[in-house]
């Protein structure tokens, strides 16, 4: 693509592998997270000046940028600001640069937007974003909207590497129609019959015949059904399937020699013209027939070829990703063509978080990584906003206990950890501030704070001093204690998940640590997880700590232990645990005489 284009792909996974029990979601989210690092520690490596004589200077920074704001990096990153702004001063050329150019400002101003509505407390609200930044990427997005319609060939919607009057590739077609959508999705002018030739191209050029064959599509449910990265969201693609369907599709240049890629290119641009096309009833019923049986033939050939993405695995990939979530279809020929792709990804992301496909073909490392990076993280919401920050209406129950997401009740919804302290590690945005505060708020209420520790002790190493010092501060109020060495709090997490087996087990067993704990630890969090424990493991030889627990300067621990110790022995002895210490003195005095009659 961007240079060696179309650019070859195959994703993956390094490092430990996962343990399957795990929610792939937060797999996934992980994967992501060591590519983040991978692919902006590169860019922040970059001499951008040293760059501009290279004939896809645009497309190389624009790929990065699109990829790294599509994983939650801010786009007030240094890194990205960096490549912005040596974007900025370039001259629009090259189909592919452009396109790619023009969805990472798109990518980056749909980012903008989400933290003024999260900032207002609403994630579902829609706002538009303004400000000088703003405003100049809406201009420059005008700029190579314009530069995109006047580069495509005059005698019909199709493009070359820049201007020409005699070729063209749907390779280059592809992403100029997918750089127009998103400028039309922002209201900048598309004429009509652009969208127009652009259906008439590929009908037109689509091949003739093939071999009838079910296209085995299934669509898109609710997103209040489904959750994370593997749920599409949005309206489904949902045209009546016509009566014959036949497996037809596309090649580079012409209708001969089929790619998967070049299919899904081809299938992708008329999912995007249909959409502007059918939005008026004048255009004419026959005209609407030939585009969905066109659609559903080119699915079709996809189904028939079983999704097999060959040589170039990242690209072939990515051009799936843009079906499948235009489309709004979750499998293709009964294939789960999302988690295939992760499934392939998971496995062979190497240990410095970057993909690279071992082949002879000899691609940028970087680019493979940024294909894969749109891939996980479902980039094309044109129609669609497949992976929110937030899922909203998702209430009590079972989300909240979801592993790598955090219910806030103050938005409604569950927040992906991943998603938030990426942003938050290089974002110092208010919007996530404060999300931060209510997921430290909300998991420690959930008896869930051991999870946040891993985000926390890496946040803390954020080039933003103030995050930073949330992250610092927030370990602190989780555990209640203070460590100069994070990983101590490492040490924490692992109690606290001890504590919580042994208490969810019942187990006996494992009532002599308990003890040990209660009596020397200093952590209030802990305490309280541990009388838990002995609540759960019925545990009433534990009476004697709790009697010392209502002796100790924590007006809420003495609440906590006196609620257990009624629980355990099923004596009701009053104790005033917020009274005058002398009425406590009195009142734990009888019931350490009670005990002591008991035998406990």
């Amino acid at each position: 693509m961007l240079g060696s284009l179309p650019i070859a792909a195959m994703l993956a996974m390094a490092g430990a592998a996962a343990p399957p029990e795990e929610d792939l979601d937060v797999r996934i989210e992980r994967a992501i997270d060591k590519g983040v690092e991978y692919l902006r520690g590169q860019m922040e490596q970059d001499p951008w000046s040293k760059r501009q004589v290279d004939r896809y200077a645009m497309g190389r920074p624009a790929i990065e940028v699109y990829a790294l704001v599509k994983s939650d990096v801010s786009v007030y990153d240094p890194a990205v600001q960096a490549a912005l702004q040596h974007l900025g001063g370039l001259k629009p050329s090259f189909t592919y640069c452009v396109a790619v150019y023009l969805m990472a400002l798109d990518a980056a101003l749909g980012q903008i937007e989400i933290e003024l509505a999260l900032g207002r407390g609403d994630p579902e609200r829609k706002v538009r974003a303004t400000g000088p930044q703003a405003d100049a990427f809406v201009r420059r997005m005008s700029e190579l909207t314009s530069w995109l319609l006047s580069a495509r060939r005059k005698d019909g919607a199709v493009w070359d590497y820049g201007f020409s009057t005699n070729r063209f590739d749907n390779s280059n077609t592809q992403f100029a129609i997918l750089a127009l959508g998103v400028a039309a999705k922002r209201g900048l002018r598309v004429p009509g019959e652009v969208w127009e030739a652009i259906a008439a191209h590929f009908v037109s050029t689509q091949q003739p015949d093939g071999p009838a064959v079910d296209p085995g599509v299934s669509f898109s449910r609710p997103r209040d059904e489904r959750k994370g990265k593997t749920a599409v969201a949005g309206k489904n693609f949902r045209e009546e399937q016509p009566p014959a369907v036949k497996a037809r599709g596309w090649g580079y240049e012409d209708s001969k020699n089929s790619t998967l890629t070049m299919t899904a290119a081809g299938l992708s641009s008329l999912i995007i013209a249909r959409e502007y096309l059918f939005k008026s009833d004048r255009f004419p019923v026959a005209s609407r027939q030939r585009i969905n049986q066109s659609i559903w033939d080119a699915t079709a050939w996809l189904a028939r070829a079983g999704l097999n993405y060959g040589d170039w695995l990242y690209y072939a990939l990515y051009s799936v990703e843009k079906v499948g979530d235009l489309g709004m279809m979750e499998k293709i020929g009964g294939i789960d063509w999302y988690r295939k792709g992760v499934d392939a990804i998971l496995q062979n992301q190497r240990p410095d978080g970057s993909w690279a496909q071992t082949d002879s073909h000899d691609h940028n490392r970087r680019y493979q990584t940024a294909f894969a990076l749109l891939f996980l993280n479902r980039a094309t919401d044109l129609m669609a906003h497949s992976r929110p920050l937030i899922l909203s209406g998702r209430g009590s129950g079972a989300g909240r206990d979801r592993e790598g997401y955090v219910y806030i009740e103050r938005l409604k919804g569950e927040v992906a950890l991943n998603r938030l302290f990426r942003k938050l590690k290089y974002s110092p945005q208010p919007s996530a501030v404060r999300m931060c505060e209510d997921v430290v708020r909300d998991a420690t209420r959930a008896g869930r704070p051991h999870e946040l520790i891993p985000y926390l002790i890496d946040l803390a190493s954020s080039p933003y001093k103030p995050i930073g010092e949330l992250a610092r501060r927030s370990l602190q109020e989780i555990t209640g204690e203070q460590h100069e060495d994070l990983q101590s709090y490492r040490a924490w997490s692992e109690t606290w998940s001890f504590v919580t087996k042994a208490a969810r087990e019942k187990d006996r067993g494992a009532l002599p640590r308990l003890h040990d704990l209660f009596r020397t630890t200093a952590s209030r969090a802990l305490k309280m997880q541990v009388i838990w424990a002995f609540e759960r493991i019925q545990a009433r030889e534990a009476a004697g700590d709790l009697l010392d627990a209502m002796g100790s300067d924590d007006a809420e621990l003495r609440a906590r232990a006196y609620g257990a110790i009624k629980f355990l022995t099923s004596e009701r002895l009053p104790f005033d645990a917020g009274g005058p210490a002398s009425r406590r003195a009195d009142q734990l005095d009888a019931w350490r005489k009670l005990i002591a009659s008991k035998g406990m």
